[in-house]
């Protein structure tokens, strides 16, 4: 071990050292133990008095020495576990940021009480985007299934790390890290930034399994539904209400957001290569190609207005959902709907939410059921979904009561110190 008269400041608090710090100090308890048992063992045969006196005198020297060591050895420790305990919450509390309009698409949702026919509110020129596309629109919203959700957060996640995050007064604030570009969004007449990320393969893997190893066929996976995504377009339709500064007041203005629009393109996918693979094409294509690399071109809605309205998200979301569900293949989409719902009132500072119980199921995703009278199975489900929630920290107590219908209604209070 070092000298442990120097600073303790100056110590790199390593793994390595953490152990031969425990070798140490149950060393000198040993010694110490070793030196009771000579003096008990020489008066035990009866040696020399003489003899015994000079003993304890040395005994008594080594054992100051060690007492001073160990005193040092266990500052040394308790600063080694309350920087480890730091250092572990710093992790546990690591998140990233979601856009709240990005999370209230995905979490739109269409009951059967009778509303306005979806095109008789659209603006004409959306409709005729639609129209041209040929594609059937019945919701509006960005309604995904599980792996189409993990896969936009992992987007999300990967925006998060690749972006400028200090001046949310620059163009470049969310917007990756690649050269952002100026598209066409909302309206036909307005522009807005479309973040531009580039990553490695072996990142979005990584980001999409929650940090877990990926198997080929997991890899197979997330290819198949990056590209199945990536074809389809969505009704986006929501306000963006910002303030404006005029002189000496402050007015609220409301932008009217409407667009039909797919969520990314990939603009470049050269997937890791090997050996073999990267000697094949040297001398033809750039460094880029031959280490692999993604670039993707995000829909506007992924950064828009992320530094006023945004919702929390912990690093590790995807593996906590898993855990709590019991292992991947028992999480649903339903249960991410939840699980998203209810972060999303925690972001917003509301700890208690209600829910009417004949609308739930539409909030999830469970519409099927209900057309199909699938009762018990319905409610197996719903069961399920709040239990793999309570799992993971976020809802702390459920309870159900009448509403002013004569009905019930959920009512979930929910954690605020989750993190």
């Amino acid at each position: 071990m070092e000298d442990y008269t120097f600073d303790i400041d100056s110590i790199q608090l390593t793994p390595e050292y953490w152990k031969k710090l425990v070798e140490k100090l149950t060393t000198n308890m040993n010694d110490l133990s070793r030196m009771s048992d000579e003096i008990m063992f020489m008066q035990r045969r009866d040696e020399p008095e003489e003899k015994i006196n000079e003993a304890i005198m040395r005994n008594n020297t080594e054992r100051d020495r060690i007492y001073q060591e160990n005193n040092k050895l266990l500052i040394i420790q308790k600063k080694f576990t309350q920087d480890w305990e730091e250092r572990k919450s710093k992790v546990e509390q690591k998140k990233y940021l979601q856009s709240g309009h990005l999370v209230d698409q995905k979490l739109k949702y269409k009951t059967p009480k009778k509303q306005p026919s979806l095109f008789d509110v659209l603006l004409p020129t959306t409709k005729q985007v639609i129209e041209d596309s040929k594609i059937e629109v019945s919701v509006e919203g960005i309604k995904l299934t599980y792996s189409e959700n993990k896969l936009i957060n992992a987007f999300s996640l990967l925006l998060h790390e690749k972006s400028q995050k200090n001046d949310d007064q620059s163009d470049s604030f969310y917007s990756g890290n690649g050269t952002f570009e100026m598209v066409s969004y909302g309206q036909p007449d307005k522009t807005a930034i479309a973040p531009v990320l580039k990553f490695r393969p072996s990142e979005l893997y990584k980001s999409f399994m929650g940090g877990e190893k990926c198997s080929g066929s997991d890899i197979k996976h997330i290819i198949s539904t990056l590209k199945q995504l990536e074809s389809k377009k969505f009704l986006i339709n929501y306000d963006r209400v910002k303030k404006v500064r005029e002189g000496n007041k402050t007015k609220t203005l409301t932008d009217r957001i409407e667009d039909f629009q797919s969520l990314f393109k990939v603009v470049s996918f050269i997937p890791d290569l090997t050996e073999e693979e990267k000697k094949s094409i040297e001398g033809t294509n750039s460094a880029r190609e031959s280490r692999g690399e993604v670039i993707v071109l995000l829909n506007p809605i992924f950064k828009d207005q992320i530094d006023t309205k945004f919702i929390e998200f912990p690093i590790d979301t995807a593996r906590r959902l898993v855990i709590a569900a019991g292992g991947h293949s028992n999480v649903t989409a339903s249960m991410d709907r939840l699980m998203e719902y209810m972060l999303r009132e925690i972001s917003a500072k509301r700890y208690y939410a209600e829910m009417n119980e004949d609308t739930l199921p539409y909030m999830l995703g469970l519409e099927k059921y209900v057309k199909q009278n699938r009762k018990k199975l319905l409610q197996d489900r719903i069961e399920k979904d709040i239990q793999a929630v309570i799992n993971m920290g976020i809802i702390l107590k459920v309870e159900k009561k009448p509403n002013a219908c004569g009905t019930e209604k959920w009512g979930f209070h929910l954690n605020k110190d989750y993190h």
